[in-house]
C-alpha cells in the first residue's frame, strides 16, 4: 500500500481552492490548462495539482513526464504536474489521472500501449484505449482479451494488479520496476499505515429499491439480442463510488418468446458466456444476481430474444478496495435450514399467506443466527398460489417498498434467493400481493454488522462470471434422482483459490428434467438437509442464484427424482478478512 500525501490546512482539512480559467483553457489537450495554471502561480515543484473542471470536454486527462530512469533522478519524482477531471467524471477518474502524474505508464513498460496505459489486464491504468494499442491485440487489431492476469474484479480500481508495469511496493531483483521508474517510489505517496483496504468485501444491506423498470415511459423492452444499461449505484443507500458488487433482484415480464438474460459489468471485455435468468413467452419470472460493477456503477442487461420488459431492484452492496468505506461486515455461511413453512404448524403455518398484513419472521435467534446479524441470505419459495402474484421481503417496521423478490404465475412452486436486510430486532417482513400462497424460507447464511462477530466473518471477492459445470452433451452426464454428486468450486476456477474458501456465489440452472421435482445443494461431507434450492416441472429450464457453503471446496448437488442436466456459473467467493 501507499497513501497520497494531501495538502491540508491547519485544521487538517483538504486544501481546495476555487480558480477561474479563461475559456481557451478548455482545449483539446491539457497544455492550455497547464499554461494558465502556471501563469497563476500553480507550478510548485513539490505539488501535483488535481483539478475538478466545471467543463465537459473530457472525462479526465493528466500530465506525465516521459522518463523511465529509476530513483530520485527521474523527472516524475517531483512536480509540478497537473490532472483535470471534467464534470461527468467527478468522483470517478481522479485516481487514474493521478496515476499519470506519478509517472504511469512509461513507454518502455513490459505491457505499455505507448499512450500512458497498459494492455495486459484490467486495472486502474489498463484498458482498451483508442489512442494506443488495445488490450491483448496485435497492432490495430480488435480486442481479444485472452490473458486474464487479474480475474478478481476488485483489482479494477487498483494500481498495476500484476505489479510489473508501473507500480510495485516490493519489486523483484532485476525486474523492470527494480531497474526503471516505479510509481510506488514517488514522494507524493506515503508509506505510513492507514485503514487502507480494511472494508474490502464487506457487505452493506439496504432496504429494497427499484432502480430500473422497462415498463416506464422512455425505457421500453430490450430488443432481441440487445441490451439496456442500468445504474445500480448512487441511490437507495448504495454510494456512487467504493462499490465492488451489488446484490440485485432482476425480473422479466411480458416476453413475446423464450429467451434468457445475462447481466454483466459494462467494463467486461466481452459478454460472458453465462445466463442469469431463463423465461418463456408471456412469463413473469425473477432471479437474484450478485453483479460486479465498474467504476461508474453501470451494468449491462442482455436479452437473447423475446423483447422482454426488465425490472431491477437493489438489495445491498459490497465495498471495494478504494477505502471509501472501511466498515467491517462479513458473511457467515450455514448449512441450509428451513425457518418458515406455512404448511407446517411448527414453522409458521398451517394457513397460507393472504393479501393482508405480512408475515413478520423472527430471523435472529433461529438456526444459529445471533442478535447482531444485519442481513440474511435465504431461499424463498412460493407454492399453491391461487392467483398470479409476487412476494416482497423487507426489514420489519418499515413501509413496504416498491420491489419484488419472487413472482408466481401458477400454483407450481417457484424459488428465488433473497439477501434481505433485517430490522434492529432481527425481523423480516414478507408480503403477498394477490390471493393466497404458501411460503417456504430456507436460510443459507447471515451477515454481521461489523461488531462482535466481524472477526469470524468472511468477505466477498467478485470474479468475472464463468461457467464451470455443464452436464449437457457432449459431456452427457445428468443428475440421477436421489443420487448426490460432489462439485468442485475452487482451485484455479476464475481465480478462486484452492483453500480458505467458505462459500461460493453461483447461478445454478436445471434443464431438460425428465420429471418435475426439486434440486438441493449443501456442503460436501455433511448430511442432506431438508431444504431446496430450486423447483422445476418436467422439461422446464429453471435457474436460481445461490450462495453455496462449501466444505473442502466442494458442494453436493442432488435432484429428488428422474434425471436432469444442470449448469453452474460462478460469480465470486467468500474468504477470510484481510490480516
Amino acid at each position: 500500500e501507499r497513501h497520497v500525501r494531501w495538502v491540508t490546512d491547519t485544521s487538517c482539512n483538504l486544501s481546495v481552492l476555487n480558480i477561474v480559467l479563461a475559456a481557451d483553457g478548455d482545449d483539446d489537450f491539457i497544455s492550455k490548462t497547464v499554461e494558465q495554471m502556471r501563469a497563476k502561480g500553480y507550478e510548485q515543484g513539490d505539488r501535483a495539482y488535481l483539478m475538478w473542471m466545471d467543463a465537459t470536454r473530457y472525462c479526465g486527462i493528466g500530465s506525465i513526464y516521459t522518463d523511465d530512469v529509476a530513483g530520485s533522478q527521474n523527472r516524475n519524482f517531483f512536480g509540478p504536474s497537473w490532472s483535470r477531471v471534467d464534470r461527468a467524471c467527478w468522483g470517478v477518474a481522479e485516481t487514474h489521472e493521478l496515476g499519470h502524474n506519478l509517472g504511469g505508464v512509461q513507454r518502455t513498460a513490459p505491457n505499455s500501449n505507448n499512450a500512458g496505459h497498459c494492455t495486459d489486464e484490467y486495472d486502474l491504468m489498463c484498458y482498451a484505449d483508442p489512442n494506443g494499442r488495445n488490450l491483448n491485440t496485435v497492432p490495430d487489431g480488435p480486442p481479444i482479451y485472452t490473458i486474464v492476469k487479474c480475474p478478481d474484479r476488485a483489482h479494477d480500481r487498483r494500481y498495476d494488479c500484476n505489479h510489473d508495469d508501473y507500480f510495485n511496493t516490493n519489486p523483484a531483483l532485476n525486474s523492470y520496476l527494480a531497474t526503471h521508474w516505479n510509481a510506488a517510489d514517488s514522494p507524493f505517496l506515503a508509506r505510513t499505515p492507514s485503514q487502507g483496504t480494511r472494508g474490502l468485501g464487506a457487505f452493506h444491506p439496504v432496504a429494497p429499491g427499484r432502480v430500473h423498470d422497462g415498463r416506464n415511459a422512455g425505457v421500453g423492452r430490450i430488443p432481441g439480442n440487445g441490451e439496456q444499461y442500468v445504474q445500480v449505484t448512487g441511490a437507495f443507500g448504495i454510494p456512487p463510488v467504493g462499490v465492488s458488487a451489488v446484490a440485485v433482484n432482476v425480473t422479466v415480464t411480458g416476453p413475446v418468446s423464450s429467451g434468457y438474460l445475462t447481466l454483466y459489468s459494462i467494463d467486461e471485455p466481452q459478454r460472458p458466456v453465462v445466463s442469469n435468468l431463463n423465461y418463456t413467452a408471456g412469463q413473469t419470472v425473477a432471479n437474484s444476481v450478485l453483479i460486479t460493477v465498474p467504476y461508474d456503477g453501470k451494468i449491462a442487461v442482455y436479452s437473447s430474444s423475446g423483447s422482454p420488459y426488465v425490472i431491477v431492484d437493489v438489495a445491498g452492496w459490497y465495498a471495494d478496495a478504494s477505502g471509501y468505506d472501511s466498515t467491517l461486515g462479513g458473511y457467515h455461511p450455514l448449512t441450509p435450514t428451513r425457518v418458515l413453512d406455512t404448511r407446517n404448524v411448527t414453522l409458521g403455518g398451517p394457513a397460507p399467506l393472504g393479501t393482508g398484513g405480512p408475515i413478520d419472521l423472527q430471523v435472529t435467534g433461529v438456526a444459529g443466527i445471533p442478535a447482531g446479524a444485519s442481513a440474511v441470505a435465504l431461499n424463498l419459495t412460493g407454492l399453491s398460489a391461487t392467483q398470479t402474484t409476487w412476494l416482497t421481503a423487507w426489514p420489519s417496521g418499515l413501509a413496504q417498498p416498491l420491489a419484488s423478490n419472487l413472482n408466481l404465475n401458477s400454483a407450481a412452486p417457484v424459488a428465488n434467493q433473497v439477501v434481505a436486510k433485517l430490522s434492529a430486532a432481527g425481523k423480516l417482513s414478507i408480503a403477498n400481493a394477490n390471493g393466497t400462497t404458501h411460503v417456504i424460507a430456507d436460510v443459507t447464511g447471515w451477515y454481521d454488522d461489523g461488531g462482535a462477530f466481524a472477526a469470524s466473518g468472511y468477505i466477498y471477492h467478485a470474479v468475472s462470471p464463468v461457467r464451470i459445470t455443464d452436464t449437457r452433451p457432449p459431456v452427457g452426464n445428468p443428475l440421477q434422482g436421489g443420487v448426490s454428486r460432489a462439485v468442485n468450486l475452487v482451485g484455479g476456477i476464475s481465480g478462486i483459490p484452492s483453500s480458505g474458501v467458505a462459500a461460493v456465489t453461483a447461478n445454478v440452472t436445471v434443464t431438460q428434467p425428465s420429471a418435475g421435482g426439486w434440486l438441493t445443494a449443501w456442503p460436501a461431507g455433511t448430511g442432506q438437509p431438508d431444504a431446496s434450492l430450486l423447483n422445476f416441472a418436467s422439461g422446464q429450464t429453471v435457474p436460481n442464484f445461490a450462495t453455496l457453503s462449501v466444505a473442502a471446496g466442494q458442494v453436493n448437488v442432488a435432484v429428488n427424482s428422474g434425471t436432469a442436466h444442470f449448469l453452474v456459473d460462478v460469480t465470486g467467493w467468500f474468504g477470510p478478512l484481510p490480516g
